[in-house]
C-alpha cells in the first residue's frame, strides 16, 4: 500500500495491549521505519532501563543521573535550538529534583525522545514511520504518577508532531489476564490509573477498538484508507 505522504504514525495504549505487535503489522503493510519509546540505546534510554529495572540511585550518594539529564537537556539538537524547549530551565525544575523525583524521570523520558528529533525529522523526508509509544505516553504515564498532565505535556511541545496517533482501547481488565512483567511500571494498580488517564484526554487520538491484533491492524489500515492517507 502507498501512503499519500510519508507519515508518521503514533501507536498508544497500556501495557500488553498489542502496541509492538500491531506496530509490526503495520510496518510490513506500509513500509518506512519503526521506532518505539523509551529509546534504550542512546544515553538517556540507559539510564531509563536501569531505572525500569528497579536500578534506582540514591540521591544522597549519586547524582549521576541529574547530571546526564541536565547534560543531555543542555545539547539537544544542538543544530536546531528553536527545539529546545527552555520551560525546563527556565522553571527553576532542578533546584527540586532531588525532592521529586517523579518530575526528574519525567524529564529523562522527555530529553529521550528528543534525543531522536533529527532522526525522526530526516526519516520522515523519505519514509513512514510507525512509531510504539510517544510524547502522550509520557505524559500519561507521569500523569498517573501524580504529576501535572499539561506540565508534563508543554515538556514535549517542540518535538515533532505525528500526523495521526491511535490509541489501541484494550482495557486493563484484559491485559492484566496476560501477567504484567518486573519493571517499576509494571503493577496492576498503575496501569488502571494509566487506562483511566488515557480515557479522559483529548489529544486528537483515534481510539481503535479491542480486539485481535489482526482486527485492531485492519482497524487502522481501514481508517487510513477511509481518511485518504493510503492512496
Amino acid at each position: 500500500m502507498k501512503t499519500n505522504k510519508n507519515l508518521f504514525i503514533v501507536l498508544e495504549g497500556i501495557d500488553h495491549s498489542g502496541k509492538t505487535s500491531v506496530a509490526k503489522k503495520l510496518h510490513e503493510i506500509l513500509g518506512g521505519v519503526k521506532i518505539a519509546f523509551p529509546n534504550r540505546e542512546t544515553k538517556t534510554g540507559k539510564e531509563i532501563d536501569k531505572y525500569l529495572k528497579g536500578n534506582i540511585y540514591d540521591a544522597n550518594n549519586n547524582n549521576s543521573l541529574l547530571n546526564n539529564t541536565n547534560n543531555s537537556l543542555l545539547n539537544t539538537n544542538n543544530n536546531n535550538n528553536s527545539l529546545y524547549n527552555e520551560n525546563i530551565l527556565n522553571n527553576n525544575l532542578y533546584n527540586n529534583l532531588l525532592n521529586n523525583d517523579n518530575k526528574h524521570i519525567h524529564i529523562l523520558f522527555s530529553n529521550n525522545r528528543y534525543e531522536q528529533v533529527d532522526y525522526i525529522t530526516n526519516t520522515l523526508l523519505h519514509n513512514n514511520i510507525i512509531c510504539d509509544r510517544y510524547w502522550i505516553s509520557g505524559a500519561v504515564y507521569s500523569a498517573a504518577k501524580g504529576l501535572d498532565y499539561e506540565w508534563c505535556k508543554e515538556l514535549d511541545s517542540k518535538l515533532p508532531m505525528p500526523d495521526i496517533t491511535f490509541f489501541l482501547d484494550v482495557p486493563f481488565e484484559t491485559t492484566r489476564q496476560f501477567n504484567f512483567g518486573d519493571e517499576t511500571h509494571d503493577t496492576e494498580e498503575l496501569q488502571r490509573k494509566i487506562y483511566k488517564k488515557y480515557k479522559e484526554i483529548e489529544e486528537g487520538m483515534v481510539y481503535v477498538e479491542n480486539g485481535t491484533i489482526e482486527e485492531m491492524t485492519e482497524r487502522i489500515i481501514k481508517y487510513l484508507q477511509t481518511n485518504k492517507y493510503i492512496i
